[in-house]
């Protein structure tokens, strides 16, 4: 079964073809794609300073503890003599441990602020402007988190997810789903089914409230640098003899239901 909003690496629209019914020029999407690769670069800094981080705490660890157990092992002066390498060693392996920790624990807010991706927002903002006049979105339409499957998304699971928003409205008997770049338009009567599932999904926020999280048991690991979701709702149909899925986090349901027919039981 196919993820409708399964989008290529290099390719800023989802791999649906057939159920796009607008999307913005080429020119803009062009651009879109050029801040989007710039994006992803930067926040590759994010998981790559983690892993840093986790290898310089490890090392600090051991240090320390060697420093220590010379230190506090012999009678002479902690300070002077020859104990001294020691005890530079070991305040020193101290000072690193907590700076690597304060650094890991701030280093997305870091760069959420930097002037580079300060900037891309900015022009993002500009260009989603522009788009929401040539996709005629609604302006009282209402707001959704999807699941969208990427290949440059990692995951130890096999499968690349991120929970990007979209806006969601009906129009002439299709359920649209509407991002910066295009219009996906369904069939309601094309949907077979949807269905609570209790199965891990690893993910990475794009554009969501993270803080919202902790209310659903969705938990972060630091280490990996993606969120963990232990559930979330499967909206299957089939289109031109394809079988489609749509996953949506679960603190969704109440928008989901306005629009969809779904049972909670697996």
């Amino acid at each position: 079964m196919k993820n409708l909003f399964d989008y290529r690496v290099d390719y800023d629209l989802p791999d649906c073809d057939d159920l796009i019914i607008r999307k913005i020029n080429d020119d803009n999407l062009n651009k879109c794609k050029e801040l989007g690769l710039e994006y992803s670069k930067t926040y590759k800094t994010v998981s790559k300073t983690y892993t840093v981080g986790f290898i310089v705490c490890i090392i600090c660890i051991v240090c320390g503890y060697l420093s220590s157990r010379f230190i506090f092992g012999k009678s002479a002066s902690i300070i002077f003599g020859k104990n001294l390498w020691a005890f530079i060693m070991f305040v020193v392996s101290l000072a690193i441990f907590v700076a690597d920790i304060v650094l890991i624990a701030v280093i997305d807010k870091i760069i959420d602020r930097s002037p580079k991706v300060v900037a891309i927002n900015e022009r993002l903002k500009e260009l989603c402007a522009e788009g929401e006049k040539q996709l005629f979105i609604p302006s009282d339409c209402d707001k959704i988190d999807v699941f969208i499957r990427n290949d440059g998304f990692l995951s130890d699971r096999g499968e690349g997810y991120a929970v990007d928003t979209f806006e969601i409205f009906e129009e002439n008997g299709k359920l649209c789903f509407a991002d910066d770049c295009c219009v996906v338009g369904i069939d309601k009567d094309e949907i077979s089914e949807a269905v609570k599932t209790l199965s891990p999904v690893e993910f990475l926020p794009l554009t969501t409230d993270v803080d919202k999280y902790k209310e659903y048991g969705i938990k972060y690991n630091k280490k990996k640098g993606y969120y963990i979701s232990e559930q979330y709702f499967n909206v299957k149909l089939t289109h031109n003899n394809i079988d489609y899925e749509m996953l949506f986090p679960s603190y969704e349901t109440d928008t989901l239901k306005k629009y969809v027919k779904f049972s909670e039981d697996n």
